[in-house]
């Protein structure tokens, strides 16, 4: 973190006790000191404030005016002046940042009359910034205070900002774009804050960063698959949007970006999609326009059946072997790692991926890369954000670092008496692996006796559920609480849910 002080105006004002008239030749020295000594006094000053403040290293701060007591003795040196001068300097940020966090977070950095704003990072920066925008059309005071990692002042452009935060990480600046896209209806349209060429190369960056797909290709979903549905379901959504909504035609392209956003963050598995099929569905927007590529209606059947309602969730489900990674969600110390090691927090996916990679290695490849596909849909849940590729055999750990100390720290906290799940081993190595896993050591063994955990996955845009044969009930994962309702879970946007029932049988083939 680049941490600057600069002072753009120095009032000061010599106030002698009654008894004694002022001096100005002594304030005229004293205006010259602050000016050829006090800077290189300074130096540090802003970077201890942040830290005695508490306050993280990425966060960001703007402060407007700050006014300073500093009572001198008579005959004091120079020296003695620009240090207390700069420690007084210190105290009175310190109190002023420690008065503003609260402020700044309930404001969100909007207009205020505060003299010192503080925010997260970079990026709660930047968004305030663009709300502030939306919301009053002209930046707050605080708007051109902001540096960069530089020191450098900070390039508030609405296209810039955006443009900073595709490169920073992609997934999140869908996931901010969607924020600001949804501010409540009296803000000015989204719309407005981009021209129309800036929208377009947005928008169109966006499809790429965010696609899975070849650029090229352009194929819609079949109609009936589960992508199919939950981009018409998504779509529903979008057309009823107080800022974005299309009346008729083509969408125009500044909102391109912003319904872009809205259908990503929705629906991460659109990513699915190619970024020329993401484009083309976004230009069709329309209350009457469907999808492009649907097929004409038959003209045998007069009256088609009505469609369901716009709110009704899309429901999937699939039956999955490793049904104990939704488990890990009621332990999030394991995402720590172990005593000591404080990574960057990797994503769930990272960890998930590492330890099926560890269980099916003993398997030939072809019976690996078929496992390893049959939980495409959990680990596409468990990080709805990232791009798994089309052969789940071809996946890599992002961060192997921060997943190996993950992993580490999962096998250490799983019970020592856990036992396998009924029929589990048979299922994932075949029948010549009925009792024992073809695994190597015992860690292993307690790995694989917590993730094969087969059930019935059922999912939709608000909940996630996983259903567990009665019989596979652990009394050691019980009373640690493992299986207990992980309830709502930001990073995966939806409710989870646990059950146990009598009986659960995998979806017949071909049933969604």
């Amino acid at each position: 973190m680049a941490v600057a002080l600069r002072i753009s105006r120095l009032h000061t004002h010599l106030q002698r006790p009654a008894d004694r008239a002022e001096d100005g030749l002594e304030h005229a020295w004293l205006q010259e000191l602050s000016m050829r000594s006090l800077p290189a006094a300074l130096a540090g000053v802003a970077e201890r404030a942040l830290s005695r403040a508490g306050l993280p290293p990425d966060a960001v701060v703007a402060v407007r005016r700050l006014n300073l007591r500093l009572k001198l003795a008579d005959g004091a040196s120079d020296a003695a002046l620009v240090g207390g001068w700069s420690q007084a300097l210190e105290q009175a940020l310190v109190v002023a940042l420690g008065r503003a966090r609260q402020a700044s977070a309930q404001s969100s950095g909007t207009e205020t009359s505060e003299q010192v704003v503080v925010f997260a990072d970079a990026w709660a920066a930047e968004a305030a910034h663009l709300g502030g925008l939306l919301r009053t059309g002209r930046p707050a005071w605080w708007a051109e205070r902001l540096l960069d990692g530089r020191g450098e002042p900070l390039d508030l452009a609405p296209a810039a900002i955006l443009q900073r935060w595709l490169e920073r990480h992609p997934a999140r600046a869908v996931a901010a774009m969607a924020q600001l896209a949804n501010l409540p209806p009296r803000a000015q349209g989204v719309s407005a804050l981009l021209p129309q060429a800036a929208a377009a190369e947005l928008a169109s960056n966006l499809a790429e960063r965010l696609s899975q797909r070849p650029a090229a290709e352009l194929a819609l979903p079949a109609v009936g698959s589960p992508l199919r549905a939950l981009l018409e379901a998504a779509l529903e959504r979008l057309r009823l949007h107080p800022h974005l909504g299309a009346s008729t035609g083509a969408a125009p392209a500044p909102s391109r970006p912003w319904r872009l956003a809205l259908l990503l963050q929705a629906q991460p598995s659109l990513a699915l999609l190619s970024p020329a099929t993401l484009m083309a569905v976004v230009d069709a927007l329309g209350p009457q326009n469907g999808l492009p590529s649907d097929p004409p209606p038959q003209q045998s059947n007069p009256t088609p059946p009505a469609p369901e309602p716009a709110d009704q969730p899309v429901r999937d489900c699939a039956w999955i072997h490793a049904g104990g990674l939704l488990l890990l969600l009621n332990r999030p110390e394991i995402f720590r790692g172990e005593p000591g090691y404080q990574p960057e927090p990797a994503p769930a996916g990272d960890l998930a991926l590492l330890a099926l990679q560890c269980l099916l290695a003993p398997l030939a490849i072809g019976e690996r890369a078929a496992a390893l596909q049959r939980q495409r849909p959990l680990l596409a849940l468990l990080a709805p954000d990232r791009p798994w590729p089309e052969r789940l055999d071809q996946a890599v750990v992002l961060d192997p670092e921060a997943a190996e100390h993950q992993l580490t720290a999962l096998i250490a906290a799983i019970p020592e008496a856990i036992g396998f799940a009924p029929g589990a081993l048979r299922q994932v190595y075949g029948p010549r692996h009925g009792a024992t896993p073809p695994l190597p050591d015992r860690e292993s063994h307690r790995l694989a006796a917590l993730l094969w955990r087969p059930g019935l996955l059922e999912w939709d845009r608000w909940q996630i559920s996983f259903s567990w044969p009665l019989a596979s009930v652990d009394g050691d994962l019980r009373r640690g609480g493992w299986d207990l309702d992980p309830g709502w879970q930001p990073a995966l946007r939806r409710v989870v849910r646990f059950h146990y029932r009598a009986e659960v049988l995998p979806p017949l083939e071909g049933q969604p």
